[in-house]
């Protein structure tokens, strides 16, 4: 149970981290076709930035911190290098599940080379953060 709390945890840090990474290159006017939040807000067919936001984080803490700890034992290498592997699969999840549903292409073909490589910048670093903070909190 304590690893499920501790990647929790972890998941948690890295989403905070991540969004605001998101909220400065909406502030940059960087790659403004890369905007998940509006994203759900479109596919929800809401305008509550509350509601897009709590799912942002409920998805990176619960969901991909628990799928984190739930492939540990698959995952090789030091924990910031098994984040980076799980940042690579999550950029891959997202790329042939959530680009095609958001209707933006397999591997966002639709929007451009620059959210394929920002995608995979981001997931990089989440699993960076995300596998760094578990080790930090598990010690092992």
């Amino acid at each position: 149970m304590f690893d499920w709390i501790m990647g929790f945890i972890s998941g948690l840090i890295a989403t905070i981290f991540i969004s605001g990474l998101m909220v400065f290159k909406a502030h940059l006017g960087f790659i403004p076709e890369l905007n998940v939040i509006q994203d759900f807000n479109l596919f929800f067919g809401s305008e509550s930035l509350i509601l897009s936001w709590s799912l942002h984080l409920l998805i990176g803490t619960f969901i991909w911190g628990g799928l984190f700890v739930f492939m540990l034992p698959v995952l090789f290498g030091q924990y910031w290098f098994k984040g980076l592997i799980f940042g690579f699969i999550g950029w891959l999840f997202m790329m042939v599940g959530y680009m095609p549903v958001m209707e933006h292409g397999l591997f966002a073909k639709e929007l451009g080379l620059e959210v394929l490589f920002a995608t995979l910048i981001l997931h990089l670093i989440y699993g960076l953060i995300l596998g760094f903070c578990f080790g930090l909190l598990t010690r092992k």
